[in-house]
């Protein structure tokens, strides 16, 4: 339960008590009233709840689609339909959940690919870009160069283990 929900059974907790300790006239109908209105409240939060966690099921399962597959040439539409929201709704929630846009992330997750193979390969720029999903070698530079504070080239000159 959260703080709020926690208070609000506390709530009714006094509620019932204070009917039963006074048994004024009609006491036990209100205790029935008071008992019928907390288990709707239980029941509308735990729908609530559990309607919120599948949003989010979908939500991770397009992460994960789009985490598999970074050089498909995703648009936020494609990801929105894969999760049966609509672009802005679809959006909305993958930011609640991982705190940045989803091509945004797409974005991170092709840079970091392309930082493992500017290291770690003898491809060429042209190539890595190609390879990590990006449509341009001039379109990469810049979010290559906006993401790590340099461009391509430095960055394999100062990572790249000698040969």
């Amino acid at each position: 339960f959260t703080v709020k929900k926690h208070y609000i059974l506390q709530d009714y907790i006094k509620r019932l008590l204070n009917e039963r300790n006074q048994k004024l006239p009609g006491y036990e109908d209100k205790i029935h009233h008071i008992l019928s209105e907390m288990f709707i409240d239980l029941h509308r939060s735990y729908i609530q709840t559990n309607s919120k966690s599948m949003q989010m099921e979908k939500v991770e399962a397009v992460h994960m689609q789009m985490v598999q597959n970074i050089t498909k040439d995703w648009t936020l539409q494609d990801l929105a339909d894969m999760s049966g929201y609509s672009s802005s709704r679809f959006s909305a929630l993958y930011s609640e959940r991982y705190g940045i846009s989803p091509i945004e992330q797409l974005i991170a997750l092709r840079i970091q690919a392309a930082k493992d193979l500017l290291k770690y390969s003898n491809m060429t720029i042209t190539d890595i870009a190609e390879e990590t999903g990006f449509s341009s070698i001039h379109y990469f530079s810049r979010k290559f160069k906006q993401a790590t504070g340099m461009s391509p080239t430095e960055y394999t000159k100062k990572y790249r283990p000698e040969s």
